[in-house]
């Protein structure tokens, strides 16, 4: 939605288009239903970085773009190194493990949309068994 959203913002007459998926129609299709330009030329393929050196050239600015932002959200929010910041990586994944267990929330630079964020978030609040059954034993002194 996003991409569809930049191009009827640009209204570019061709767009290249990185399709993360090798389904490349899937995405144009989708992509096409949104647009207000039809007759725009979309030239939608899996690693088009590859392809196209324009295309390589915005993911070239894109991660370098993204780092940046990263280390300006590390300093803003006097964050130890969390990892790249993908759900994939295990020091990111280490670090929201260590942050949940002693906060009550993550900080809002978190996307919580992510569904690792959501698993730890429901993890946090699902009360453990152990915890009921402690809460049992010190009341009756029977368990």
């Amino acid at each position: 939605m996003k991409f569809a959203d930049i191009l009827n913002h640009l209204n570019p007459s061709e767009s290249y288009i990185d399709c993360p998926d090798v389904n490349t129609e899937r995405l144009e299709q989708f992509i096409r239903k949104m647009l207000s330009n039809n007759d725009a030329a979309l030239f939608v393929e899996h690693k088009a970085d590859v392809k196209y050196p324009i295309v390589s050239a915005a993911s070239i600015i894109a991660k370098v773009t993204r780092d940046e932002e990263v280390e300006k959200i590390k300093r803003e929010h006097k964050l130890e190194n969390f990892g790249s910041g993908y759900p994939s990586d295990q020091l990111t994944v280490q670090w929201m493990k260590k942050w949940i267990n002693e906060n009550k929330e993550f900080p809002d630079c978190v996307r919580k949309s992510w569904m690792t964020t959501e698993v730890m978030m429901a993890e946090k609040e699902q009360s453990k068994l152990s915890e009921w059954f402690g809460k049992f034993k010190n009341k009756t002194n029977t368990f």
